[in-house]
């Protein structure tokens, strides 16, 4: 999302809360201050080929030029479990793939080796050269599955749907 604003020096605690606690680092639990807020101008620049928009997705299912991962669960891909927004029609986008998020992930949070995800890309015919969207029910967890593409330096554009099922589905 930061890069996808031109902001490239981000960072992802790996773990996540659970694991800065584990190893020992200190943590606040009082209130936050809210930050002092600055009129100097950031330097940003919209990436826009880092998000994808209903239009582009549709056109994509007419002419395929980029693979679109679904972050979903299998059942909810499927559309064997109901979507948890009341109204919202069950099933996926054409042609897309399902990796669900969890699948990216060890159990305790972190992302799994490149290797493995390297192998679990291969296996959905993710190639180096394969273009990729990645949605899921409302945007969030596609991300986790594009961060999980970057930390393998995918060398193809990958970029995500941000409007993904909660859109789609109530077309």
């Amino acid at each position: 999302m930061f890069t996808t604003f031109g902001w490239n020096r981000v960072s992802v605690l790996q773990g996540g809360l659970p694991a800065w606690q584990h190893s020992g680092f200190p943590i606040e639990t009082t209130p936050p201050i809210a930050p002092t807020v600055t009129t100097r101008p950031l330097p940003l620049q919209y990436q826009p080929n880092g998000v994808q928009t209903l239009e582009s997705m549709r056109s994509n299912v007419e002419i395929p030029t980029f693979s679109v991962i679904d972050a979903r669960s299998e059942r909810r891909f499927l559309g064997l479990d109901p979507e948890p927004r009341a109204g919202l029609r069950s099933g996926n986008i054409p042609n897309s793939i399902n990796i669900p998020f969890l699948s990216v992930l060890t159990n305790d949070g972190f992302l799994k080796p490149t290797t493995a995800l390297k192998q679990l890309f291969e296996q959905h015919n993710i190639t180096p050269q394969t273009p990729v969207a990645c949605t899921c029910g409302s945007g969030i967890t596609a991300c986790i599955v594009a961060l999980a593409l970057a930390s393998i330096q995918h060398p193809s554009p990958i970029s995500v749907y941000d409007g993904s099922w909660m859109e789609w589905g109530s077309q």
